[in-house]
């Protein structure tokens, strides 16, 4: 026997059907866009750096040259608008970032490339030099510490002559007295003057000439050659010479020479 299902229960059961495979369907979603972030870039800071990489390993002889060679580094390219050695005969080992006046001496500035090696030449004078190397990059002035030369001081041989005088001269004209200093090194000056006087002095003195004249050299050095003018001594007999300088503090005098004065002129007038 069969039994026929309502139309009512079959139009709820597709219904149930239909919902069920509706609540199962996936869901559409929207795409994820990634957010873009810049990268970070940190600003690179210039390492500046400054050394001497070659000095005399032994003292200097004095009035010898010698060179210095210094690096000037960075981990960033850049130029050095000024760098050189500033040097002098007095330390300042005592004063960092230092105004540049506190040494006299500068060898000559150059200008390049940093990183790079820069070179120069000093010539010793008689004392010990003290000597820094600078650089200026980016406005900015760097320093090497202070290093000291010794320098081999030569002992000084000076003597003085007088090279040219006459023999006799007329006691109403004036004549010229020429000498010469000989010296292994130039030296200043602090005097120099012909002295003389009428009296013979084996033993230099200044007293022993009591007429003087003074005759400085132009650059205030010498060796050199020099002369200086008498006036005429208007009388007759003898005339005695020297002449005296003073170097670094010292006394030097040249051999005494004789020049007779005569009245040649009064006995040219007698006849």
């Amino acid at each position: 026997m069969r039994y026929a299902l309502p139309a009512a229960f079959i139009f709820s059961f597709l219904l149930l059907a239909l919902a069920g495979c509706t609540a199962t369907q996936p869901q559409a979603t929207e795409p994820v866009v990634p957010t873009y972030e810049p990268p970070v870039i940190v600003p690179q800071v210039a390492n500046i750096t400054i050394e001497l990489v070659r000095l005399p390993q032994d003292a200097v002889v004095e009035g010898s040259s010698f060179s210095v060679t210094w690096f000037v580094g960075s981990n960033l390219a850049k130029t050095a608008t000024r760098t050189g050695i500033y040097y002098g005969e007095q330390s300042k080992a005592d004063v960092y970032a230092i105004d540049e006046r506190a040494y006299p001496g500068l060898t000559e500035p150059k200008s390049g490339d940093v990183p790079g090696v820069y070179d120069a030449t000093i010539t010793a004078g008689s004392k010990d030099i003290y000597l820094r190397a600078m650089a200026v990059v980016d406005g900015r002035t760097y320093w090497t510490d202070e290093v000291k030369v010794p320098v081999l001081a030569v002992p000084l041989n000076l003597s003085v002559r007088i090279t040219g005088a006459p023999n006799d001269v007329n006691a109403y004209v004036p004549f010229e007295v020429n000498w010469s200093v000989d010296s292994n090194k130039p030296k200043q000056v602090s005097l120099m003057e012909l002295r003389y006087g009428i009296q013979s002095a084996p033993v230099p003195d200044i007293t022993s000439y009591p007429e003087s004249i003074l005759v400085l050299p132009e650059d205030g050095l010498v060796p050199g050659s020099f002369s200086a003018n008498v006036p005429a001594q208007l009388f007759q007999g003898l005339v005695y010479f020297r002449v005296h300088l003073v170097v670094d503090g010292q006394d030097y005098w040249s051999d005494e020479t004789i020049v007779r004065s005569v009245q040649i002129g009064f006995i040219n007038a007698a006849n």
